[in-house]
């Protein structure tokens, strides 16, 4: 220390730690950092955990609002993601072979999540069986939701937590932000977030911890302001200025918005403190974010009145008195540095002063990274069928019978509508562009068809566009051919 203090205790933080951490060290343990002080002088809590060491990373894609005293409501999609290929064990390796997803902060899971396969060739076991997705158990009285791996990954898999995708839990829903497990709120619970512990273990129960807890979710009392994110476009490491989606503040009820009140916009990431490494950009001038309130109806009022690189501020000049107020902060755009792990930006938005609703919630209006293109399988077979035979042949049919074009994306175009293109052959020989023809949603195991017949001699190419959605770039499938004559 230059110099002592003199006047109020004084405080001073230590940031921009980094670690090196052996290949041999040991998942779940804590990095404990001890703090002494020449002199004698006792420090209160030294040492201090300040680190985990994790070999597998856990995300989440959202932090929607969820209301105390309610049951059956979504939660943020958790992701698992290897950092090594065979990080999770097996059954055939280890006792601790199950992954085990449990709730921490006093909500229960409405129903079993379903855990999702989406990338590397991990596999899960369904009653004896080698598995991409797999409906949980649930124990420890509703509070954790575990599978067990059937077989260890030779490529870094990727697993994603979702809800059923009806009452009946059927089949998982689609992948987006908010498609997370299902849980029930206890009228008891305050206001706060929801977090969520990966563990892997032997039991089903709590094991050895995988990372730190995920906030999944922000619990609100009914009648508060509701908070959501309009979009989660990608931003890049590196990138300067991108473009993330708008925020809107809703009121729940009346009065929940006061003039003279402030809201803040904070960045954070998902252990709830000020994020090193995305920051909003344009802060001051031309560019910055705007404000905007449906003021014709409500006569509502609100502006950006102060704006750093972490936080932004909206003051309320004039309270609803119509309608129920909406607050929309538009134009929002994140300097992102170079080497940032891929994953969800968050903001935190609450009530920082004056009158009015108290209220805080977490959202994500941006993904770090890159979108990625889901793989689609193309295939076809004569007649107008779902059971084939199907090959990748070109299919030759007799004029007016029907030919049948089938694409499999799994569980990443389960439920989704596919554009179904086609070009045409000419009778020199050329190929036309193709040309877009119509649509089709896929089924829940992912599998879209289209069948078409001619009366008169043609030749056709045709493939579907998964268009982009969440964290999948636009795909497309092959081309498969059938012709008539």
């Amino acid at each position: 220390m230059a110099t002592a203090s003199t006047a109020n205790a004084a405080t001073f933080t230590l940031s921009g730690i980094n670690y090196d951490v052996a290949l041999s060290a040991a998942a779940g343990a804590l990095v404990n950092v001890t703090l002494t002080i020449s002199g004698g002088v006792a420090v209160s809590g030294s040492p201090a955990a300040n680190a985990q060491i994790a070999q597998t990373i856990i995300g989440s894609a959202a932090a929607p609002t969820i209301i105390i005293g309610q049951n059956d409501q979504a939660t943020g999609l958790l992701t698992i993601r290897e950092s090594a290929a065979g990080t999770l064990p097996d059954i055939s390796t280890s006792a601790n072979d199950k992954i085990v997803v449990c709730l921490t902060s006093g909500e229960t899971f409405s129903r079993a999540p379903w855990f999702v396969v989406t990338a590397g060739d991990l596999k899960l076991n369904v009653g004896g069986l080698a598995a991409t997705q797999a409906k949980a158990t649930l124990g420890s009285g509703n509070t954790c939701a575990f599978v067990q791996v059937y077989t260890a990954s030779t490529v870094a898999s990727t697993i994603e937590v979702r809800a059923g995708v009806d009452a009946a839990n059927t089949a998982p829903k689609p992948s987006g932000p908010t498609a997370g497990a299902t849980v029930n709120v206890g009228i008891g619970l305050t206001p706060g977030p929801t977090t969520a512990q990966v563990s892997i273990s032997a039991t089903g129960a709590a094991g050895t911890a995988q990372g730190a807890p995920v906030v999944v979710a922000m619990r609100a009392l009914a009648g508060t302001p509701i908070v959501a994110a309009v979009s989660q476009p990608f931003v890049a490491p590196g990138g300067l200025n991108q473009p993330a989606g708008d925020i809107t503040i809703t009121e729940g009820a009346a009065l929940n918005f006061v003039t003279g009140e402030t809201i803040t916009l904070t960045l954070v990431n998902q252990t709830l403190s000020i994020n090193a490494d995305t920051f909003f950009a344009n802060t001051s001038g031309v560019g910055m974010p705007v404000v905007t309130t449906n003021n014709g109806a409500s006569g509502l009022v609100a502006s950006l009145t102060a704006m750093t690189a972490n936080t932004i501020t909206v003051t309320i000049n004039n309270g609803a008195v119509g309608a129920l107020g909406v607050i929309t902060i538009s134009g929002i755009k994140y300097n992102v540095n170079v080497g940032t792990s891929n994953g969800p930006v968050f903001v935190m938005v609450a009530k920082a002063t004056g009158g009015g609703a108290a209220f805080s919630a977490v959202v994500s209006n941006a993904m770090i990274g890159a979108p990625t293109a889901v793989a689609i399988a193309a295939d076809s077979a004569l007649g107008a069928t779902k059971v084939g035979p199907f090959s990748t042949t070109t299919k030759v049919a007799k004029l007016g019978q029907y030919v049948t074009f089938r694409f499999r994306g799994g569980s990443a175009m389960a439920g989704k509508t596919v554009e179904v293109w086609v070009a045409t052959k000419a009778a020199d020989g050329s190929w036309g562009a193709f040309v877009l023809k119509t649509k089709r949603i896929a089924d829940a195991s992912g599998a879209a068809y289209w069948w078409t017949r001619s009366s008169s001699a043609s030749w056709i190419s045709v493939r579907v566009k998964l268009p982009a959605a969440g964290s999948y770039a636009d795909s497309w499938s092959a081309s498969r051919q059938a012709r008539w004559r």
